[in-house]
């Protein structure tokens, strides 16, 4: 028993023992993992005081960036109210230069219809004093044509009766045998007959009577007693006649005329 109690002890002492050692162990490992917390808790310490500082910091940029809002807004309402006062002020300007700029045009425009009135009540009486004037003229022109058709007819009565009279003195020279004379004025009467066929407002072209004048100066031209001397006298005169007489457009006055000129031209030329 006694032996038993002695291993018992020493059993538990050996136990105890390592017991101890192992605590012992467990201690200092524990000193150690305690001694790391410390280190651990001092660098935290220090980073949490480098975090409270850069708080701190940021604490102050961030009041200091509200200051400059507050005052970029206070800022931001001077301008916005300036602007609204200004947008309102140039609202009303505008306003009234638009008011001013349409009762000048509704006055322009009033002036411009009123003017427009007067001008068309201007040119209808224009108009009717131009109608007026134009049927005057017309009236004028149809008087003018009257008178000039009364002159050409009157004109022509004269060629006519000018042919006529030339055409008596012809055979009054001619009865007297005086065949220059008769010459002269029967070359006259064909020239005045020509010229009353010509004009005529029948239109009688046949030229009758100037073909039977042109052929009695023939026949005077044709006399041997006719005085040549008094041709030469007035061979200008008639030449000038018989390019009159040329004009007219008859081939068988024309055809005289060439008979006359010949002949004209040889009894001269003999003398």
């Amino acid at each position: 028993m006694k032996n038993i109690i002695i291993l018992f002890v020493i059993f538990f002492f050996g136990i105890s023992y390592s017991q101890t050692k192992i605590i012992k162990k467990n201690i200092t490992e524990n000193n150690l993992k305690i001694e790391r917390l410390y280190q651990n808790i001092d660098s935290l310490k220090i980073k949490i005081k480098d975090q409270n500082l850069i708080n701190t910091n940021s604490l102050n940029k961030i009041d200091t960036l509200n200051k400059d809002l507050l005052f970029y807004k206070v800022k931001e309402d001077y301008y916005a109210t300036a602007i609204s006062e200004q947008s309102t002020r140039f609202a009303i300007i505008l306003s009234g230069i638009l008011a001013l700029f349409i009762f000048i045009s509704f006055r322009s425009f009033k002036y411009g219809i009123s003017k427009n009135t007067e001008n068309t009540e201007k040119t209808k009486k224009q108009i009717q004093k131009i109608e007026q004037e134009k049927k005057q003229i017309q009236k004028i022109e149809q008087e003018f044509i009257d008178f000039k058709n009364k002159l050409l007819e009157t004109s022509d009565k004269l060629y006519g009766g000018r042919g006529n009279l030339y055409s008596s003195v012809s055979m009054y020279f001619e009865s007297k045998k005086n065949y220059h004379h008769a010459f002269e004025y029967q070359i006259l009467a064909a020239k005045s007959h020509g010229i009353h066929s010509e004009n005529n407002s029948l239109k009688d072209k046949e030229y009758r009577a100037c073909i039977v004048n042109l052929n009695l100066s023939l026949e005077h031209l044709k006399k041997e007693s006719i005085n040549k001397e008094y041709l030469i006298k007035i061979n200008s005169k008639t030449k000038e006649t018989l390019d009159e007489l040329n004009s007219l457009q008859s081939d068988k006055v024309k055809g005289l005329i060439a008979e006359i000129r010949i002949l004209f031209n040889k009894k001269i030329s003999v003398a």
